[in-house]
């Protein structure tokens, strides 16, 4: 947890601002896993820093969501109708 703090500090990934008038703070917290090697020993501790977004209401919070994700087999697949498309 240290070492993600220390991380997260070190690149400036937010600023502290003044709350806006009539808003909700979005609340944030520690997830931590233990990954595992094969042979089940703890191989590494991960924490992450994430915000509850499950707190929003839309249109009051957010206007519109994106989520860009890329996984191989979906660019796989894209690379494959282009090749049959010409």
């Amino acid at each position: 947890m240290e070492e993600e703090y220390e991380c997260i500090m070190k690149k400036s990934v937010w600023d502290v601002v003044s709350r806006p008038e009539g808003k909700l703070v979005i609340g944030l917290r520690w997830i931590y896993k233990v990954k595992h090697a094969t042979n089940r020993s703890i191989e590494k501790c991960k924490s992450r820093f994430v915000a509850k977004g499950f707190s929003q209401i839309e249109a009051l919070n957010y206007e519109e969501t994106f989520a860009l994700v890329r996984r191989y087999s979906s660019i796989r697949s894209i690379i494959a109708l282009v090749a049959q498309m010409g």
